[in-house]
């Protein structure tokens, strides 16, 4: 109700700021007697600038901002987190792309008194992000992996995305998976980290840019252990 009622037309201008900061130290509380948020990258200094940020996305006002050496007036999309990284996804007008930006690099945001429109299908299509590779305006790249049965219990728990589905499962519990994917760098890092229990069906490219990879770690490894020997 405080929350509803902070974001009336009729309320003080800046309620509706200090109700969500509130509202924000309950929730941090909350969550860290319940679990463990060590992995997920911290934002204690930039706590103002989420809830600027926070409100301008959910009431669709351009902001301007300072981020990689550059200002820029940009329509904020939704806020993520990939991978343990914090990334606002925006829509910026003056080269009619949509980016993701590292949300602690922003700077000097000031929300403006304009609103924008923008497809809600493309921001709710982040949903599927499985990194901040994912690119919206790709075509849909469908990718089959083999998930050998001693690591695909984690992804039965937790799929890549919302588009991953079991194709076949095998008796010692390995399986075939297939996922939507818009660019090869979307995926690559989670099957690296996984290796050598996954293994890519299909597409051929994506198996190729996997094995170019793993000879060219091999290749620097054999180089430093024959310089440290």
């Amino acid at each position: 109700i405080l929350k509803n009622k902070s974001k009336n037309k009729y309320s003080d201008e800046d309620l509706s700021l200090k109700v969500d900061s509130l509202f924000l130290k309950f929730e941090e509380e909350l969550t860290n007697k319940l679990y463990q948020t060590s992995s997920i990258e911290k934002i204690d200094n930039f706590k103002n600038e989420i809830i600027q940020i926070k409100n301008a996305v959910e009431t669709k006002s351009i902001i301007k901002c300072f981020y990689n050496d550059k200002n820029r007036e940009i329509y904020p999309l939704k806020i993520l987190n990939l991978e343990g990284f914090w990334y606002l996804i925006i829509y910026e007008p003056n080269d009619n792309k949509i980016k993701t930006f590292h949300l602690n690099t922003i700077k000097n945001i000031e929300v403006l008194h304009c609103n924008f429109r923008f497809d809600e299908e493309k921001i709710n299509s982040f949903d599927n992000a499985i990194s901040a590779y994912y690119k919206p305006n790709n075509k849909p790249i469908l990718v089959q992996l083999f998930i050998d049965s001693k690591v695909s219990r984690y992804f039965l728990r937790k799929p890549l995305n919302k588009t991953q589905r079991v194709l076949k499962t095998y008796d010692d519990e390995s399986c075939d998976v297939e996922l939507t994917i818009t660019d090869y760098m979307e995926i690559i890092p989670s099957i690296q980290r996984y290796l050598p229990f996954i293994g890519v069906i299909e597409p051929d490219e994506l198996k190729m840019k996997v094995k170019e990879n793993v000879e060219i770690y091999l290749k620097r490894f054999e180089w430093w252990s024959w310089v440290t020997y």
